[in-house]
């Protein structure tokens, strides 16, 4: 199984079939998942649905128009948003579940959202409630995400790393890789077209379209004693795939690395995460 999906041969399942691979995942939590397809207080319209994900049959647009049902793949929330605002319509992203499931979906954006932000602060709590006694961690600027430039006008962390310093290392490193990085999502962009592997990826990255002091990490927390920070980012990444979790921590360590290296580069003291 493994094989297959080291060399990326994706046209038949590594299992009997793609829902078997998914559910025989070990250590995976799928008997939680299975307790609840068998609780009689979960409305069978609900078990449904998670089945049809679980089985790649979903009646999404990509899957009905595999059956001949729909003439287009394209997503009909994004297309009716767009219409709503006299955009065109002309490509549309695949609906997917994927897609559905991201902010990438303007229709679906403000739930997505919120799904993501109670998980979130369930985890921050988690982290709070668990951690050593001993240590002297705090999160930085409450339970909301804030941009960069406010967090830093708003907290102490500008004692130890001057706002102006890593705003002006962060410019540099910008300036240097806008190019490249430009092409990198123009290819990705293409390859998505036909490949909706990477279609749950946050369709709202485009991090290096937001001015650097805009932008907003899910957290900051910083250890006071040993002035260890850490930048912390939280990806709701669909699981279809096996190494749905390498992907994730791929697309959070791009979108925070000019940020990660210009605080290295400002103070070499402290431990950036």
């Amino acid at each position: 199984m493994l094989q297959l999906q080291e060399a990326e041969n994706w046209n038949k399942p590594a299992a009997t079939t793609w829902a078997a691979e998914f559910l025989l995942r070990e250590g995976e939590s799928r008997e939680c998942l299975g307790s609840w397809i068998n609780s009689s207080a979960v409305h069978e319209a609900k078990k449904r649905r998670a089945k049809q994900v679980i089985t790649c049959s979903f009646p999404c647009g990509k899957w009905l128009r595999r059956i001949g049902v729909r003439k287009s793949p394209g997503c009909e929330l994004c297309k009716r948003e767009r219409r709503k605002d006299m955009i065109s319509d002309d490509v549309l992203p695949l609906e997917t579940v994927a897609h559905l499931q991201s902010a990438g979906c303007k229709a679906q954006k403000k739930s997505v959202i919120g799904a993501h932000n109670r998980c979130w602060g369930y985890l921050r709590v988690a982290i709070l409630m668990h951690g050593e006694a001993k240590r002297n961690l705090e999160f930085i600027g409450g339970e909301r995400d804030r941009q960069l430039q406010q967090l830093w006008a708003e907290t102490k962390i500008g004692d130890i790393l001057p706002w102006e310093d890593v705003e002006r290392e962060a410019e540099r490193l910008l300036e240097s890789t806008r190019a490249n990085a430009r092409d990198s999502q123009n290819s990705r962009a293409i390859q998505e077209q036909d490949d909706d592997r990477i279609v749950d990826r946050d369709e709202t990255d485009p991090y290096n379209e937001v001015i650097f002091g805009r932008r907003r990490p899910d957290s900051v927390a910083i250890e006071w004693t040993s002035k260890t920070l850490y930048i912390l980012e939280f990806k709701r990444t669909s699981d279809q795939r096996q190494d749905y979790r390498e992907r994730g921590e791929c697309r959070a360590r791009d979108q925070h690395d000019v940020l990660v290296k210009s605080l290295e580069t400002v103070a070499k003291e402290a431990e950036v995460v």
